[in-house]
């Protein structure tokens, strides 16, 4: 991530030339969460991101990178696709427990609203 579109033209110019994209990533990056980390986001849904980005990244294949920066709000992007993998759930034994408490939440909520719509309250004050 950096701020001009034509750094980001002379990045991709060095990563073609032979520049690791990750030593680059380190030096150039202002993008503080993966820049230290030689541009590495680890394994994301491409709905993580903002959809310029999410575009780009899935018309990548594995192994490549943009040919252009990619413009979002947060500046200019290059951006490589390392690997792929399918979306791992849990299984269910591992989170019945979590669901059954949800579910009771949900329940108790909607029983405390429904109790609120129905109770009738006369107020009587003295004097009156």
């Amino acid at each position: 991530l950096v701020e001009k579109e034509d750094e980001a033209l002379a990045l991709i110019a060095q990563i073609k030339g032979g520049a690791k994209f990750e030593d680059l990533a380190k030096a150039k990056s202002k993008d503080p969460g993966s820049g230290e980390n030689g541009g590495d986001l680890d394994f994301a849904k491409p709905e993580s991101y903002v959809p310029e980005f999410s575009k780009a990244m899935t018309a990548l294949k594995k192994g490549e990178m943009t040919e252009t920066p990619v413009k979002t709000q947060f500046g200019w992007h290059i951006i490589k696709l390392e690997d792929t993998r399918a979306a791992q759930f849990p299984e269910f034994d591992a989170v019945k427990a979590q669901i059954q408490q949800r579910l009771s939440q949900v329940k108790m909520q909607k029983f405390q609203d429904d109790l609120r719509k129905a109770a009738k309250t006369d107020y009587k004050f003295a004097g009156q």
